[in-house]
């Protein structure tokens, strides 16, 4: 279940219009929840609430009129017959805390704070005393290892240093916070206003007409303005209607969802909160059977990235291993089985290098030489067969994190998504596991990784040519772009895209190059993708770039569309080079 700050806070007000200035008369902790009985009118009358906490990933809050609570011992004792003082939220965060007092064994009052810490997932209560500010008691479920301990000074949720709060701070303000942030929007939003959570940032993008995933550098100070004053009306909200709806986990929010979102609608957030708690467990068992497959599959495909990774690396000394065994096969007489000795270096033009060998007992230096040349010639092939099957596993691997975050964001993964992923777990976990025997992957040639040219795939790119001599290549349309990034691109060659622009995606390719390009030839690729953007006529543009392997196409998606991470920004100013001349 997730509550925002903002519904929090309202949720806080109707508990403290019932319950402040009267006791706890119950409380109970088992492994799954906290249970609390919260007198609502002066002691011997019968009317409570029965507030149920459910701890860790499934966590829910449940609000229900009247029932009974078994009495607890131990942690539970204080919570026992004390006093609600003061019920009120942690400004910006997901906490509810109940100031508590109660006469302790020589009939002196004590404070102290109990914080119901509503952050998924891992929902918990802390008590901590007023007076030395260490924590007396723990609910949390045994799983949750990053639970606070008991004696220990109490630290409270991290939250953004200097976090916005709409009506309190000013709208150029928060322009220079978000012109100074060089991400999204979406991201952007959430890091400056306090309490900002996904659902009401993507409000304040949908009320702004703002796309979430703009670059902060397009945003102009109108934009800003208009985004602020949605967020002001927003933290403005002072009660009902709620709503409540289920998408991954249960939501609920003073704040409406978009219109595509299908919501029950409440008067009071004690009211959303009566019935919540199995349809909110329901969601979020399946989404944590959902986490648990993505989690195992990501650490088996980590781990066989890692084994191709290393067999790749390995094929770094090839060169070494050509040198020595052909520069042994032309000494073999010159050096006695068994023994050591210097050798000519038969790969220096001058004839001046040599080379130290020394032979395991027994071994000539034809044995020898020969093993080399075999490993050689088995590297080389693996260095040809291996980049394209690493970059399908890292692949995967993208966008196996992409459902995770999906979830951590509380979104959800229809079953049609799952079933697509899972079948293309199987089919390239199968392909990447046969590379030792030359199996083809979906789309190659037995034995190696097909032809790869423009012409094969009916593409013809633009081509130019940097003046460090490094070859830009740019799509002319959406479906060409599809061909350049994922079929023509290198893993290691560098890819461009005007960022906040449509336009071609360009190439910067690196032909076997092992040195990286220089920063005059980035800034030459990426004013070609600048000037094939809609942001040509701009005096400078931001484009992004990454390396190619890094950049994928989400299933189903519309030809040209891409996702890419560890990418960086460069300014460009729209230009072009000279063109490369085609090779017939």
């Amino acid at each position: 279940m997730i509550l925002d700050s903002l519904t929090i806070g309202v949720f806080a007000g109707e508990l403290a219009a019932h319950h402040e200035g009267y006791h706890v008369r119950g409380a109970h902790a088992d492994e799954t929840g906290l249970d609390l009985l919260l007198e609502t009118q002066p002691e011997g009358d019968s009317t409570a609430n029965h507030l149920r906490l459910a701890f860790g990933p499934a966590g829910s809050l449940r609000l229900t009129p009247g029932g009974s609570v078994a009495g607890g011992d131990g942690r539970e004792r204080y919570l026992q017959g004390a006093r609600i003082e003061r019920i009120l939220p942690v400004p910006g965060e997901r906490v509810l805390t109940l100031r508590l007092s109660r006469r302790d064994a020589e009939s002196n009052l004590t404070y102290a704070l109990f914080h119901l810490v509503l952050i998924p997932p891992r929902y918990h209560a802390v008590l901590v005393s007023e007076s030395h500010g260490r924590i007396l008691g723990v609910w949390a479920t045994g799983k949750d290892r990053r639970a606070p301990a008991h004696g220990t000074p109490y630290e409270a949720p991290a939250t953004p240093v200097g976090g916005l709060v709409p009506g309190r701070d000013t709208p150029e303000v928060f322009f220079d916070r978000l012109r100074a942030q060089d991400r999204a929007v979406k991201d952007a939003v959430r890091t400056i206003l306090s309490g900002a959570d996904r659902h009401l940032v993507a409000r304040i993008c949908t009320d702004s007409g703002v796309c979430p995933t703009t670059h902060t550098d397009s945003v102009t100070e109108l934009v800003s303005a208009a985004m602020w004053s949605t967020a002001q009306h927003l933290w403005s909200i002072g009660g009902g209607p709620v709503y409540r709806w289920t998408r991954g986990q249960t939501r609920i929010s003073i704040v409406a969802p978009d219109s595509q979102m299908e919501a029950l609608q409440f008067p009071s957030v004690c009211a959303a909160l009566a019935d919540a708690g199995e349809t909110a467990a329901d969601a979020a068992a399946d989404m944590n059977g959902q986490r648990r497959r993505l989690e195992y599959v990501r650490r088996v495909l980590e781990r066989r990235a890692a084994d191709l990774q290393k067999d790749l690396d390995e094929a770094d000394d090839v060169d070494l291993l050509d040198r020595v065994g052909n520069s042994l096969m032309a000494a073999t007489d010159h050096i006695a089985a068994g023994t050591k000795g210097v050798i000519p270096d038969v790969h220096d033009a001058h004839g001046e290098a040599t080379l130290e060998i020394e032979l395991a007992p027994g071994v000539t230096a034809a044995q020898h030489a020969a093993r080399l040349l075999r490993r050689a010639a088995k590297l080389r092939r693996r260095a040809n067969v291996l980049p394209p099957r690493l970059h399908r596993v890292r692949e995967l691997i993208f966008e196996t994190e992409q459902l995770l975050d999906a979830l951590l964001d509380e979104d959800t993964i229809a079953e049609e998504v799952m079933t697509r992923w899972e079948r293309r777990v199987e089919v390239r976990q199968s392909a990447a596991v046969e590379v030792r025997q030359g199996a083809a992957l979906p789309g190659e040639t037995a034995g190696g990784t097909g032809g790869s040219t423009e012409g094969r795939h009916g593409a013809h790119p633009r081509r130019y040519l940097t003046s460090t001599g490094w070859s830009v290549w740019a799509g002319r349309n959406n479906r060409e772009n599809d061909i350049v990034t994922h079929r023509l691109a290198a893993q290691n060659d560098v890819w461009f895209h005007a960022h906040g622009y449509a336009g071609s995606h360009v190439i910067l390719r690196r032909e076997g190059r092992k040195q990286e390009p220089s920063r005059q030839t980035l800034e030459e690729a990426a004013a070609v993708a600048a000037y094939w953007s809609k942001g040509r006529t701009a005096n400078k543009v931001p484009v992004v770039y990454t390396l190619a392997k890094y950049v994928s196409k989400p299933k189903g998606a519309v030809p040209g569309l891409a996702v890419m991470k560890r990418e960086r920004t460069i300014m460009a100013r729209p230009a072009l080079l000279a063109e490369e001349e085609r090779q017939t």
